[in-house]
């Protein structure tokens, strides 16, 4: 991956308020006790404006998913973003709404085109319209151009067993994607419990699938990985030289050479 995050330590930048924050290596949230309508949230800048096309991957931890007995909402949105602002400034932003009412567990995918994340997403599917239940989802976002997103919940970290899937297209170019952002937003008078937390972020800039090397391949095998064009040698130890085999191989790892490399 091009970028990692497994919340061992703090590197997150608070937007507002309190109900979201790193604590216990995760990243906690709770939107019953967030702010009213510009909300709570943190942000991490990934350092660059996301290319075209990327695979977004993180662990969903959501422990209480309980209706209240009002119509008004709490939720929680998880998105890549365009800015840092808070709930009720617009964004450019792809990601997942939940939104939890006295009527309603229901659960969103969306791309929020220069609109404010608490709302609906501009183009958006209802994955689940109102019984979406508390567990753990290994959560997936793929950029397959810059207008087109594919969204899945797996049911297991191998990231095989699809719980809820679906694709959509903007009918517009996405621009300037960078920052990690999760914002609650806890509507007066609302009471449904809506918490949770996310944990193991990874983001592969650049590629449309995530590609796993083989475990079972011989010592010397080749290895190229068709999205990214790298090469890989099975090798035995910690050098190679450009364009030729290397003749001794590490057996229980892969050495990745690139084009241009110095040796």
């Amino acid at each position: 991956p091009t970028f990692e995050d497994d919340f061992s330590t703090d590197n997150w930048t608070n937007i507002e308020g309190s109900s979201v924050g790193v604590s216990g290596e995760v990243l906690a949230y709770n939107a019953y006790t967030g702010g009213g309508s510009s909300g709570d949230g943190e942000y991490r800048d990934y350092g660059s404006v996301l290319s075209d096309t990327f695979v977004w991957r993180f662990k969903w931890n959501a422990t209480n998913i309980i209706k209240g007995s009002n119509l008004a909402n709490n939720e929680v949105n998880i998105s890549i973003s365009s800015n840092t602002s808070k709930n009720d400034i617009v964004n450019d932003a792809v990601g997942f709404l939940l939104r939890v009412d006295s009527a309603n567990k229901q659960l969103n995918a969306g791309i929020w085109d220069n609109t404010v994340p608490a709302s609906t997403a501009s183009t958006n599917t209802v994955l689940e319209a109102s019984t979406f239940s508390a567990g753990t989802y290994y959560c997936e976002v793929v950029r397959l151009s810059n207008r087109q997103f594919k969204f899945t919940l797996y049911s297991d970290s191998n990231f095989s067993t699809s719980a809820y899937t679906t694709t959509l297209t903007n009918p517009a170019d996405l621009l300037d994607l960078r920052y990690f952002k999760v914002t609650t937003d806890h509507e007066t008078s609302a009471d449904s419990a809506n918490d949770g937390s996310l944990d193991d972020f990874k983001l592969y800039n650049g590629v449309t699938s995530i590609t796993s090397k083989p475990t079972n391949a011989q010592v010397g095998s080749r290895f190229e990985e068709t999205d990214t064009r790298k090469i890989y040698y099975r090798d035995d130890v910690d050098f190679k030289e450009l364009g030729v085999t290397p003749t001794n191989y590490r057996s229980d790892s892969w050495y990745e050479q690139l084009s241009g490399e110095t040796p």
